[in-house]
């Protein structure tokens, strides 16, 4: 403590407010910089954060196909004119149909269902989930991306990971 008692609290300490200006690193200088960067980072809100991601939409927004997963073992018991006769209705109709489509790296197969709209799709989903097709005891339905229609139509091998 270098003040005396009688001082002032207000005493500088001897340093010069310009001295301490030259020996102290800049803002800029390599040693601070990682400092830097947190302070800029965590000085962003979240309001604007938020403003330069974009959530993907989900498949049941724009998705017009969809894939029937059976219970193991009754994959195969399902034709084309079952399916396509269990999902038209008044309301909606299926453009068309492919049974019995398996994935390299699934032994199971599936169906898929395609509609005109996805409001017909969304429908369907709605009203025919879980039901039973046929000699299919249960059928659960999940929509599926329009590449995979495509490609499935066209008659080109998927390939590749699981995909819904």
């Amino acid at each position: 403590n270098r003040r005396a008692p009688d001082e002032s609290k207000v005493t500088m300490y001897g340093g010069a407010r310009r001295q301490t200006r030259y020996n102290k690193p800049k803002k800029l200088h390599i040693r601070t910089w990682d400092q830097y960067l947190q302070k800029r980072a965590w000085g962003i809100e979240i309001q604007l954060m938020k403003m330069t991601w974009m959530p993907e939409m989900t498949l049941e927004t724009w998705s017009q196909t969809l894939k029937l997963n059976f219970p193991e073992g009754e994959d195969d018991v399902v034709t084309e004119d079952e399916v396509m006769d269990y999902f038209t209705t008044d309301d909606y109709k299926p453009e068309a149909v492919i049974v019995g489509h398996s994935l390299p790296h699934d032994e199971m197969k599936h169906a898929y269902v395609h509609f005109a709209t996805n409001e017909e799709a969304i429908k369907a989903r709605k009203e025919k989930q879980g039901g039973s097709i046929g000699k299919a005891s249960e059928v659960k339905i999940v929509y599926t991306d329009e590449k995979k229609w495509v490609r499935l139509r066209d008659g080109v091998a998927l390939q590749g990971g699981k995909r819904a």
